[in-house]
């Protein structure tokens, strides 16, 4: 018996030190080892080219595409990094052509890669035989590293079937197309938006069976007084800058061709707008003052868009947007419900707010609704302007400014005080924003004027 026991308490004894011998070799053998290494995919990206020397350049932005014709090959260089791996995991390249077509290629091969880290490449061509636009996918693979061991990234690719003029606004990188010959344009115009000088800046080329072999394109900007040729001198590519607002066609023809003739009709776009609230007389006064020729009014939070919508079709874009408007209770459960926002008719919570809340009125509108008309291209700004939010403590409520600078894109200028009146002329208004109250007066917070994040004092004079 106490044999038997001495026996169960020697196997126990032995079961603790099996236990403890897995624990560490499981720890510490190099196939955990392996599992635990770092190394992964940190990065990746690829660029198009014409040939595979401009592609491997770097020099085209992957998120504009480069043009090129039915049958002819599009070229791709790809880089990745990759943390060391002492394994030497494979690098997998798959390529996506996004015609139901993809390559896969490897860094060394399918069966072992690079011990170090550093920056690895690959490059690939493929040729399009159907017109539109592809967007071309890399997907890099550590293979066995995980969920860290991926990334991808994109470019873009135009196919075309006959010679194509292309303008693009250098600023937006937005662009159009005509590939028809003679007749008019294509339907609508290209907005161009101003730069810091008040001009706009395109850039247009020629792309198909014609680039690069010899021809020579007389081009025009009707409009500007402008003219030169496209060849192989120039690579069939000029840019035209400080262009001043104003409409204009982009004419193209063909030496030696009476019939060939593209054109395009652009518009260098600087709008200001004014949307003055009906709850005063004095903010339609400050809108006619600031933008004399562009302004309207609302009541309601539904106006307030229709009007952006109707600005935005009779402009193609939205410059300066000054909104003048009272702040929506800013001191109120009701204000900070709404996440801010400015006022429609006080009576029946019918204005734009940052959130919805319950009992609002059908023509209340949210900023919700301002980004499904961004998204569907029915409100337009134009790049690197400013909105400017007159209403009392209109830069305090909630996050109302921040999301509304998020997803137009734009510094605003915001009221952290009461804001009034304070100086008028023929054509701007300036406007003094401080503490209304003793409690004010004690809070830092209740003062002046906000640029962003940026505070710049209690007057701001407008427009901009």
């Amino acid at each position: 018996m106490i044999g038997d026991v001495s026996n169960t308490k020697l196997r126990g004894y032995n079961a603790k030190r099996f236990m403890f011998l897995l624990v560490y070799l499981v720890i510490f053998t190099p196939a955990f080892v392996r599992e635990v290494t770092a190394c992964c995919v940190t990065n990746a990206d690829i660029w198009a080219g014409k040939t595979q020397s401009e592609a491997n350049s770097k020099v085209n932005d992957p998120d504009i595409p480069i043009y090129i014709c039915t049958g002819s090959p599009a070229y791709f260089y790809a880089e990745c990094s990759v943390e060391a791996d002492p394994e030497g995991r494979p690098i997998k390249w798959t390529f996506d052509y996004d015609d139901e077509t993809s390559e896969t290629k490897w860094t060394y091969n399918s069966s072992s890669g690079p011990t170090s880290a550093g920056t690895y490449s690959k490059t690939a061509s493929h040729t399009y035989n159907l017109t539109g636009a592809y967007t071309i996918t890399v997907t890099v693979e550590r293979v066995g590293a995980g969920a860290c061991g991926s990334k991808s990234a994109t470019c873009k690719v135009t196919v075309v079937s006959s010679e194509t003029l292309v303008l693009m606004d250098k600023e937006t990188k937005d662009s159009k197309e005509d590939h028809e010959n003679g007749g008019p344009p294509p339907p609508g115009r290209l907005y161009v938006d101003v730069v810091a000088d008040g001009k706009g800046d395109v850039e247009f080329w020629m792309v198909g069976p014609e680039d690069g072999a010899g021809a020579t394109y007389p081009w025009e900007i009707i409009g500007a007084g402008r003219s030169g040729y496209l060849n192989n001198s120039n690579n069939y590519k000029r840019t035209e800058t400080n262009l001043d607002p104003g409409d204009y066609t982009l004419r193209v023809t063909k030496e030696g061709d009476s019939i060939f003739e593209r054109k395009i009709w652009f518009t260098v776009v600087e709008i200001d707008i004014s949307a003055c609230s009906t709850q005063e007389g004095c903010f339609a006064g400050y809108g006619q003052r600031c933008t004399p020729d562009n302004w309207f009014s609302f009541t309601t939070g539904k106006d307030f868009l229709d009007g952006l919508v109707d600005k935005t079709t009779e402009n193609g874009k939205i410059g300066d947007l000054y909104i003048f408007s009272h702040a929506w209770l800013y001191n109120s459960a009701a204000g900070r419900a709404h996440n801010g926002g400015f006022y429609g008719n006080p009576a029946n919570n019918s204005g734009f707010y940052g959130s919805p809340r319950a009992g609002d009125h059908a023509d209340a509108r949210y900023l919700s609704d301002l980004q499904t008309a961004i998204n569907n291209g029915t409100i337009k700004f134009a790049s690197k302007k400013h909105i400017f939010l007159e209403g009392c403590h209109i830069g305090e409520i909630g996050t109302f400014v921040a999301e509304l600078a998020g997803m137009t894109g734009r510094t605003i200028t915001s009221c952290c005080g009461e804001s009034s009146e304070d100086g008028i002329g023929s054509n701007w208004v300036r406007f003094h924003s401080g503490p209304a109250n003793w409690e004010e007066r004690t809070n830092p917070d209740y003062d002046g004027w906000l640029s962003g994040a940026a505070e710049i004092g209690e007057h701001v004079t407008v427009p901009y």
